[in-house]
């Protein structure tokens, strides 16, 4: 089943059910739908429509989607960014999708932001302001009022939002006078905004996350190259997790399980299990005190950022996601599209993504032992990690394609538009 984008909701249809096949599986894929948007717009809309993407920081998995949804929306759809920080490598070709990107410095004052932010919006003169961050959406708020539509997609499950604290308040008081719709990348997220009455109800539209269907194979020379560049021996098993190395991610947890793993009986080769850990973040030096502590040294491999992850999960036997909140997360999305079980926190919408011990394990937040338990569990072979991992990428093909995700933002657009 599909969602399309209505005044109130997101409502469940199946009136663009095409069949298609990706390596075998059959699907249902709105590539068919999807072109014939491109040839509506071309004959019935006279003038484009401009959305101008407003991004607090110019990395993470927020950034890859955006990248990737921009890169395949219909020449209609007009869209301006602007991130209020320097460049990274995660930008890679996002300039291919926008017509105007422009990069700030994080260490300039409130009013220079706001200043760039007044001029894009003067000379761009846009339909839609899109924020993408709680940061954002205060210096968009000003500008969009009354004479601009203001969106803001929630890309996580945050704690403020349920507190009873200033950030949750601030959000609330702007939501409510400035008229903010919000859009929720996962059904957790939607719940959670519906809790927390931050928004009214009818501002509140459900477009859950996607990634390319992009199948990737890696030479067999390369594949023995880079798991020797790595240390790796033939036998060596390799746990992997790709994200900011960010509080949220509790990466802590995760190093701890390790160490717990190798205690457990058949792995007195402390050498054999591996943990890569791919991206960069505040903990980053933090993590790196805490491997060396709990004598990690020779099992951690701390990769730094890496724009095109897949080539190290392919490298991997399990992927792992040790988060204390998600969304819906990307890079489990793209583990699973890659043919990997993923053991993975019951958090944001990974029990939707993840059919508990039939195409992953969950496991209980912030539990090290239980991760340590489940990582065992399939090392030793108590459950079938090819098979986990068919599951997996058949549940991402069926369910997870980024073309939807784009379908939707478009009618969104258009229903602000229409509404304005």
């Amino acid at each position: 089943m599909q969602y399309y984008i209505t005044e109130t909701s997101c409502e469940r249809t199946d009136f663009f059910r095409v069949k298609t096949t990706v390596n075998g599986y059959r699907i249902f894929s709105s590539s068919v739908f999807y072109c014939l948007i491109l040839l509506l717009d071309w004959l019935s809309m006279e003038n484009k429509i401009k959305v101008l993407h407003l991004f607090q920081w110019a990395q993470g998995g927020i950034v890859s989607l955006m990248k990737n949804v921009l890169s395949i929306l219909p020449s209609s759809i007009e869209s301006h960014s602007v991130f209020c920080s320097p460049a990274t490598g995660n930008n890679a070709n996002f300039e291919k999708a926008c017509k105007v990107v422009e990069y700030q410095d994080m260490t300039s004052s409130f009013s220079k932001r706001l200043f760039v932010i007044y001029r894009h919006v003067k000379s761009f003169r846009p339909q839609v302001i899109h924020t993408h961050s709680f940061y954002t959406m205060i210096l968009a708020a000003f500008l969009a009022w009354k004479t601009t539509r203001h969106v803001c997609t929630v890309h996580g499950d945050y704690p403020y939002l349920m507190g009873p604290g200033f950030k949750r308040t601030v959000q609330k008081l702007i939501a409510r006078f400035f008229d903010v719709k919000f859009v929720a990348v996962s059904h957790k997220v939607h719940e959670t905004l519906l809790k927390s009455r931050v928004v009214r109800e009818q501002n509140i539209f459900l477009i859950e996350n996607g990634i390319p269907l992009t199948e990737y194979k890696i030479d067999a020379n390369i594949f023995r190259e880079k798991r020797t560049a790595l240390g790796l021996k033939e036998d060596d098993y390799v746990l992997i997790s790709v994200g900011r190395l960010d509080r949220e991610k509790a990466l802590d947890n995760l190093l701890e399980a390790v160490s717990l793993l190798k205690t457990k009986k058949g792995y007195n080769c402390q050498e054999r299990i591996h943990l890569l850990l791919i991206g960069e973040g505040a903990e980053k030096q933090k993590l790196i005190q805490l491997s060396l502590s709990l004598k990690l040294a020779g099992n951690v491999v701390f990769l730094g950022y890496i724009e095109k992850p897949v080539e190290y999960l392919l490298l991997a036997d399990i992927y792992v996601c040790s988060s204390s909140y998600e969304g819906l997360s990307l890079a489990v999305a793209e583990a699973m599209f890659s043919g990997l079980p993923v053991v993975a926190t019951s958090v944001g919408d990974n029990p939707k993504m993840i059919d508990d011990k039939v195409s992953g394990i969950l496991v209980p937040p912030n539990n090290p032992d239980k991760i340590a338990e489940a990582l065992h569990d399939l090392l030793e072979g108590k459950y079938d990690r090819k098979e986990m991992g068919r599951k997996a990428k058949e549940t991402i093909v069926k369910r997870y394609n980024v073309e939807s995700t784009a379908v939707k933002y478009r009618k969104l657009y258009k229903l602000l538009c229409e509404d304005s």
